[in-house]
């Protein structure tokens, strides 16, 4: 299965180092993703009907005139049964238990490796899933909490041990940034001369070590984009600051 072959080829890359290499290792899992389909024995682990539906499972209204065309002209203009929200709930889940099954055997080579106390490690993910909230699947121009609020854990050297959520609106867009503090390389190396009139662009996005060390960020507000290929295309800009969205189609 692709998700054992992705950890046996991050071990492999692991095995290969030197003891005084530095190195970068992008471990990414295709699931939990549509189809919902797991393998054995995790695609019989949860049984279909124990499975918990969201609250607002039923819930089919839309909120401005631009979704209510959406939903009219998609494929989910027709309410999805409940028992079929299970089974994708099921198979959601066993593809989860999966993933987390082979992250857990790259987490015990570094381990074994003695990596593990001086690597960054950071789980995220590009994007949530409907997983029947509002009646739907997949993702698409609905911008729900389901779809925008995603996994992005850290663990790092120097990190304080709270191991608290924080409040603060943070973005994907701070991942390289953050990398690059930790790797010790100046915001001034991604700047763009020249460009724009003499200005210096650099990277979207902040450092969140500051967080990790145990200093507040500053808050601030977050951009999101989703623009799909389908008939007429979309481009959606959305906002995030604090409980408030504000999006344009």
């Amino acid at each position: 299965h692709y998700n054992h072959w992705i950890a046996d080829r991050s071990i492999a890359f692991l095995d290969s180092l030197r003891t005084d290499d530095h190195f970068f290792l992008w471990c990414s899992f295709p699931d939990p993703h549509a189809p919902f389909a797991s393998s054995p024995p995790y695609c019989t682990r949860y049984d279909p009907a124990l499975m918990p539906l969201p609250q607002n499972h039923s819930e089919r209204a839309d909120g401005c005139a631009f979704l209510r065309t959406a939903r009219e002209t998609s494929q989910w203009r027709e309410p999805l049964a409940e028992n079929d929200l299970r089974e994708v709930a099921a198979q959601t889940y066993g593809m989860i238990a999966h993933v987390d099954a082979n992250i857990g055997r790259v987490m015990a080579a570094l381990r074994e490796r003695g990596l593990d106390d001086n690597t960054v490690i950071v789980f995220m993910a590009d994007h949530g899933e409907y997983l029947g909230s509002h009646n739907l699947l997949y993702k698409g121009v609905w911008p729900y909490e389901e779809l925008l609020r995603i996994p992005f854990i850290w663990n790092a050297p120097g990190m304080r041990p709270a191991r608290r959520r924080h409040s603060q609106i943070v973005n994907l867009l701070d991942f390289v940034p953050t990398l690059a503090d930790y790797a010790g390389i100046a915001p001034s190396f991604f700047e763009t001369p020249g460009y724009a009139l003499g200005r210096k662009p650099g990277l979207p996005g902040r450092s969140l070590r500051p967080c990790f060390e145990g200093r507040e960020l500053e808050d601030r507000p977050s951009l999101f984009e989703y623009d799909e290929e389908g008939t007429p295309p979309c481009r959606l800009r959305g906002l995030v600051d604090g409980d408030f969205k504000l999006m344009v189609w």
